[in-house]
């Protein structure tokens, strides 16, 4: 259910969302505690309230626009910024949360063969009041050396873990307190060379509990407010042009 202008997406029962397009990063600045935000800016970008079909497809509402990336040079990510901008119907920017964690995997060091737990801070805030922050405690395993199809070398990683959080979302006439229980699974590849991320294939599963009251408890006709669960499952792929 979603309405225009609000805070943030849940797709219908049983409904589901695709995308396709580009999405550019850039340095923006650098903060005093040593922190970098990288301004990711989408391309064009095309839409389909189901699987991506040619026929379905249309431009997105997101194309154009930008949020700004703030990580430590580890790829610890500290905040999305201007996500409020992409939030709710007809964007559905919020929803492309597992996309902005692809972008900065906190990635251990490993040798070959070796496997390294990470606990990894995913700050899903729209804004001080709207949103979740989660945490996720990832294996991280090296797998090899290879080589990807431009000939270029690469560090294959694969990693799972489960996530857990708590947010929060509302208006002036409404709250909700969220928790999320689920789990990330996925692959990287990062260049030999320099070590910049070249492609990373992603699947989140995540259950979304709501408890909803009203902001006002006396007013006539408000209704007593309840509990939504919603479950949902993220995947796709982030590649670096020519990959």
């Amino acid at each position: 259910m979603d309405a225009d202008g609000s805070s943030a997406s849940l797709v219908g029962a049983d409904g589901s969302r695709s995308w396709t397009g580009e999405l550019s990063r850039q340095p923006a600045r650098r903060f005093r505690d040593g922190s970098l935000g990288d301004r990711l800016r989408f391309g064009e970008v095309s839409t389909a309230p189901q699987e991506l079909e040619a026929a379905s497809l249309v431009s997105s509402a997101l194309t154009g626009l930008s949020v700004e990336l703030r990580t430590f040079p580890s790829g610890e990510m500290l905040d999305i910024d201007l996500l409020s901008h992409l939030a709710g119907a007809p964007r559905h920017g919020d929803l492309l949360l597992p996309l902005f964690a692809a972008c900065s995997p906190q990635i251990p060091s490993l040798d070959p063969g070796q496997i390294r737990e990470q606990k990894t801070n995913l700050p899903f805030m729209v804004d001080s009041r709207h949103g979740a922050r989660a945490v996720a405690d990832i294996s991280w395993e090296l797998l090899e050396l290879t080589t990807l199809t431009q000939g270029e070398e690469a560090w294959h990683f694969s990693y799972s873990g489960p996530l857990r959080g708590k947010g929060l979302d509302g208006t002036e006439r409404w709250s909700a307190h969220y928790q999320l229980e689920g789990e990330i699974s996925g692959e990287a590849w990062l260049s030999a060379s320099d070590h910049q991320l070249l492609r990373n294939e992603f699947d989140w599963s995540w259950t979304i509990t709501a408890s909803i009251q009203p902001a006002v408890t006396d007013e006539p006709g408000q209704h007593p407010g309840g509990r939504v669960v919603q479950h949902q499952h993220h995947h796709g792929l982030l590649s670096r042009s020519g990959e």
